[in-house]
């Protein structure tokens, strides 16, 4: 069967018409933050060629120990992998879309850290002054912290974009649209169509 240029071109959106063609990078997407203690709620996106184009998600940090193992090096903000270890509950760290753009921009990343005071006993001053150490030292890592963990969501969401580009340009490319064409048996409805408008 010959395929033509014409019918190529007819067919070229053939594979990405149906709505769900995005969920397998959506899903591989998911399972990859689930590895680095990320919980990814919902994702969004936009493309590919228009100002405000893009993708983000919303979600959460579930595993504290396994995003910090993960994306920082053991010697890397040690007050905060301290605080980690302490208590899971004491760092909050969500994700949220914002506006009517879906691009890594338009999320709000709310980072909440509380002080090593609300999570031990100081049973005497002595104890006390330890932890006010610890506080005093946690607060000097919390700026450049939430800094790194802002470029981390965002370098996922640009990531999710380059993937699903790459995705949507290999079901639109020629080799994908002639197995359509042929696996599907397209050439008939293709020929009733140029009768139609000869």
């Amino acid at each position: 069967m010959e395929i033509t240029k014409e019918m190529l071109d007819h067919y070229r959106d053939i594979n990405v018409m149906h709505d769900d063609w995005d969920e397998d990078v959506k899903n591989d997407f998911t399972a990859k933050l689930a590895t680095k203690g990320i919980v990814a709620d919902a994702v969004y996106w936009t493309g590919f060629w228009s100002q405000g184009d893009g993708a983000c998600f919303e979600g959460y940090v579930d595993d504290m120990t396994l995003f910090m193992d993960t994306h920082f090096t053991a010697d890397e903000y040690p007050m905060v992998r301290m605080l980690a270890q302490q208590d899971s509950r004491a760092i909050h760290i969500t994700c949220r879309h914002v506006g009517r753009y879906y691009h890594y921009k338009a999320v709000s990343i709310n980072i909440e850290v509380e002080e090593f005071s609300q999570h031990m006993d100081t049973p005497s001053e002595f104890h006390e002054q330890i932890i006010q150490s610890y506080d005093t030292k946690l607060s000097f890592e919390l700026v450049p912290f939430e800094k790194d963990v802002v470029e981390i969501f965002e370098d996922y969401m640009k990531d999710l974009y380059k993937d699903l580009e790459a995705q949507y340009e290999y079901l639109t490319s020629d080799k994908a649209v002639k197995e359509a064409i042929i696996d599907n048996e397209y050439h008939i409805n293709y020929e009733e169509y140029q009768d139609g408008n000869s």
